[in-house]
């Protein structure tokens, strides 16, 4: 077979799958689209982060709410055990304070 004929078949062949790449492509572009057409009636992404973020803000002010008054139960737990080391004072407030209060 001439070098020329092999030239054109590698050609022809490259061109038959450049081909089918573009069919493929075309196909995804039409069903983007075709979503993208659904999807005109759905809630504006903007309108959801701020719905997120004010529930967001809810569930931060209630943990707000719920904290409990640290300085006043310190100053509590000292005035009835006065001369309690840091240690002593970490170590009631543990066991006062559980790490997930049950609320």
């Amino acid at each position: 077979m001439p070098r020329i004929q092999q030239v054109i078949d590698t050609l022809e062949a490259e061109c038959a799958e450049l081909r089918e790449r573009l069919a493929w492509l075309e196909a995804q572009l039409n069903e983007f689209q075709a979503r993208q057409q659904d999807a005109v009636g759905e809630v504006p992404p903007r309108s959801l982060r701020r719905a997120t973020a004010r529930r967001a803000s809810k569930r931060r002010a209630v943990a707000r709410s719920r904290q409990l008054d640290t300085k006043a139960r310190i100053i509590g737990f000292l005035a009835e055990h006065p001369g309690s080391t840091a240690g002593e004072v970490a170590r009631a407030w543990i066991s006062i304070a559980p790490a997930f209060p049950i609320a």
